[in-house]
């Protein structure tokens, strides 16, 4: 299983933040592998969402549920798909005066192998890119 952990600081509030991780329909907008997503289920609460994704080494398709802890943390188990298991977390702190601290968690276990090289610079370049583009769209309002 290869985990992963970014921090990224952000220039806005995290009620900004969580509206940008709450809009699964926009993420392939902000997040550089995401293609499409479709939301299967939804609720107060949490949410049964597919994805379609590029990972470089092949393409993905999984579902993943995600339970919803506004405005704090998201979390998120794979449920099924091309890849084995995984699962992680976005996790909102606020730093005062309109700021807050992402921190975005992965767990996954693609289920076929990859090199190990290649596995953590892809996994370095997802992490950047999925904080990166959080940063981006949540400071643009």
């Amino acid at each position: 299983m290869a985990r992963a952990e970014r921090t990224i600081d952000i220039d806005a509030a995290p009620a900004d933040c969580w509206a940008v991780l709450a809009d699964f329909e926009r993420w392939p907008e902000w997040q550089p592998a995401v293609e499409r997503v479709e939301v299967v289920e939804r609720d107060a609460g949490g949410a049964l969402v597919a994805f379609e994704a590029d990972a470089k080494v092949r393409r993905l398709r999984y579902r993943a549920r995600y339970l919803l802890e506004a405005p704090e943390r998201m979390t998120w188990e794979l449920v099924d798909g091309d890849v084995k298991s995984g699962g992680g977390e976005f996790r909102l702190e606020p730093l005062g005066t309109g700021r807050t601290r992402a921190v975005y968690r992965l767990e996954t276990d693609l289920g076929f192998f990859v090199p190990g090289p290649l596995m953590r610079r892809g996994a370095e370049l997802l992490m950047r890119g999925v904080t990166a583009g959080l940063k981006r769209r949540a400071e643009a309002g």
